[in-house]
């Protein structure tokens, strides 16, 4: 079903997701906020569950063999960091993919797009690399200053000040994908590093989140199996990044777990 959005007139395709109908740009594939309205009569989607969601994403970073071959070749690429633009941009388009129900794995194509999506991957990740460094900056003369002089005081300064600062590492690490999340349904990239949108996401469905993140770990141990075979390690790179992108776009629907009377997160979007 199509239809056109009434200010930029732009033709966007409708997909139901959790009850809404949203408008998918039929261009640059982003889901459009200006289009955003409730479908009558959609029913929310069903929960997949804690382990269904593990075994399934484990299913669909294998489901295409060639997609996989590819991506295995892209993974040894990584080495070399050529492939990472790729390999990023490639798991966001997976994401973007999964939230508005396509859950084929998509073909190693449109290889512009897939550049800029991971570049703006990396982009991201690098003004939290960025937040990060200059924290430990900020402590770190407490420490050598402190053990120059052999005061104690700047070295018991210097543990106080790192314990916040720990505190934030976690937080921005556990951001960074929201993140990229974030960009995938909006395509923008100052919403992306904004880090209040991610907390919304935890706050809207914290244990959901907590879920994802044991699944990522225990599907990213289950994949890694393959490795001891070290020709194997590109592919096992690759299904993990695949299957991370599953298990997030799951936390995402609200489907791993989905708190009573909760809405899950309603994509952010741009025109």
């Amino acid at each position: 079903m199509r239809t056109s959005c009434k200010r930029c007139l732009t033709v966007y395709c409708i997909c139901t997701v959790y009850a809404k109908a949203l408008y998918v740009c039929n261009y640059t594939m982003y889901l459009c906020r200006i289009g955003i309205s409730i479908a009558k009569g959609a029913t929310t989607m069903e929960n997949e569950g804690f382990i269904d969601t593990m075994i399934n994403s484990i299913k669909y970073s294998i489901s295409d063999i060639g997609a996989l071959l590819v991506g295995g070749i892209m993974g040894f690429l990584c080495l070399f960091l050529v492939g990472i633009p790729f390999m990023l941009g490639y798991t966001i388009r997976c994401f973007r993919n999964l939230v508005i129900g396509d859950n084929t794995l998509p073909g190693w194509d449109d290889w512009g797009t897939m550049l800029k999506d991971g570049i703006m991957a990396i982009a991201i990740s690098l003004v939290y690399g960025l937040i990060s460094g200059i924290l430990y900056v900020l402590i770190m003369p407490f420490f050598l200053v402190g053990g120059m002089l052999e005061s104690n005081l700047l070295l018991i300064l210097g543990v106080v000040m790192a314990v916040p600062v720990i505190l934030i590492e976690i937080v921005i690490g556990l951001l960074i994908y929201l993140s990229w999340m974030e960009y995938a349904v909006s395509g923008d990239l100052a919403r992306a590093i904004n880090p209040v949108n991610g907390l919304k996401i935890i706050a809207a469905n914290p244990i959901g989140y907590v879920l994802a993140l044991v699944a990522v770990f225990i599907t990213g141990v289950v994949i890694s199996i393959p490795s001891a075979l070290i020709i194997t390690i590109p592919w096992v790179m690759f299904a993990t990044y695949v299957a991370s992108a599953y298990i997030y776009a799951r936390f995402y629907q609200g489907r791993i777990y989905s708190p009573a009377g909760s809405q899950p997160a309603t994509p952010a979007a741009t025109a």
